[in-house]
């Protein structure tokens, strides 16, 4: 595998509902040559996309998220529907709040 060509053939679905920044993280997915990148501004539009292109040619193979969304569906939801559902990684990708993320993320996944 050339690893400089790696990304390139990858179907990477981002998903933020703040337009600004789905639209630097696109920026920075393009900048680092995945070059087949899918904006979505919410989890339920998100999740019927994943849905639609399951075990299809143009499936996605990466999911890049926020974690906190106004949507129905939060960002762990989102996570919850795709592990059960298909296999494809997902990425956490949340600028705000940071303080606020690392101790939600560590209940999150240790059991107490």
């Amino acid at each position: 595998m050339d690893v400089d060509k790696f990304p390139e053939g990858l179907q990477v679905l981002a998903v933020d509902d703040n337009r600004a920044g789905l639209l630097l993280l696109r920026r920075q997915l393009k900048f680092c040559n995945y070059n087949k990148v899918t904006t979505v501004t919410n989890t339920t539009t998100a999740l019927d996309m994943l849905r639609e292109r399951k075990g299809r040619d143009d499936q996605f193979d990466l999911v890049v998220s926020d974690i906190f969304m106004v949507d129905d569906i939060d960002g762990f939801k989102l996570l919850e529907h795709i592990s059960l559902e298909m296999d494809i990684p997902v990425i956490f990708d949340h600028v705000r709040n940071v303080v606020h993320l690392v101790p939600y993320k560590l209940q999150f996944v240790i059991p107490t």
